[in-house]
C-alpha cells in the first residue's frame, strides 16, 4: 500500500489530483497510455524482480508495455537509496518517458511524489535491509573477539582460518 491511507484513499487522491489539474487532463487527452501508465504505479501489485527494457516512443506505447515501465518504477525504487536518482535513472530508462518528461512539466515532480510515497510504505525492507547489515557487522566482530582468542592461546592456525575467511567475505 502507498503509505498509510491504503489503495483506495491513494487511489482517490491520485484521481483528484489527475482530473483536477487541466494540464494533466490535456496530458491524458493526448496520451491515453499516460493514464494507464500512473495507474498501474499507483496499483503497485506484484513487482517484476527484474526490469523489461521498453524502447518505444510514445506514441507507440501498449498497455502491456505502460505495465512493464509501471515495475521498472517500482523496481528501481526498491534498489536505489535516494529517490531523485531512482526516479531520473526510470525516466532515462525508456524513450516514451523522456519525451513524458520533455512534454510535461508535472510529470518528474509527480513521479517524485509516488516514490516517496512508495517508498515511505516500504519501510518494512529498509528494516530488513538495516538489521542484516548490523547482524554482518556484529558478526566480524564476533569473529574478530575469536581470532584474539585463539592468538591468546597460541592456535594461530585456527585464529589464521577464521582471518582468511573474514578476508574472502
Amino acid at each position: 500500500m502507498i503509505a498509510a491511507k491504503g489503495m483506495e484513499g491513494e487511489l482517490s487522491d491520485l484521481a483528484t489530483l489527475l482530473t483536477s489539474n487541466p494540464q494533466v487532463f490535456a496530458a491524458f487527452q493526448a496520451h491515453p497510455i499516460l493514464r494507464e501508465l500512473l495507474l498501474e504505479i499507483a496499483r503497485h501489485g506484484k513487482v517484476a524482480l527484474k526490469s523489461v527494457k521498453v524502447n518505444k516512443n510514445l506514441a507507440d506505447l501498449t498497455k502491456e508495455e505502460a505495465k512493464s515501465l509501471a515495475n521498472n518504477f517500482q523496481a528501481e525504487l526498491r534498489i536505489c537509496a535516494v529517490l531523485e536518482t531512482g526516479v531520473e535513472d526510470w525516466i532515462q530508462s525508456s524513450p516514451a518517458l523522456i519525451e513524458l518528461d520533455g512534454l510535461y512539466s508535472f510529470f518528474r515532480p509527480l513521479m517524485l511524489k509516488v516514490g516517496f510515497h512508495y517508498q515511505e510504505g516500504s519501510s518494512g525492507l529498509k528494516a530488513r535491509l538495516y538489521c542484516g547489515a548490523a547482524i554482518s557487522v556484529l558478526d566480524m566482530v564476533s569473529d574478530l573477539y575469536m581470532i584474539y582468542q585463539y592468538r591468546q592461546e597460541g592456535d594461530n592456525f585456527s585464529g589464521g582460518l577464521i582471518a582468511g575467511s573474514i578476508g574472502v567475505s
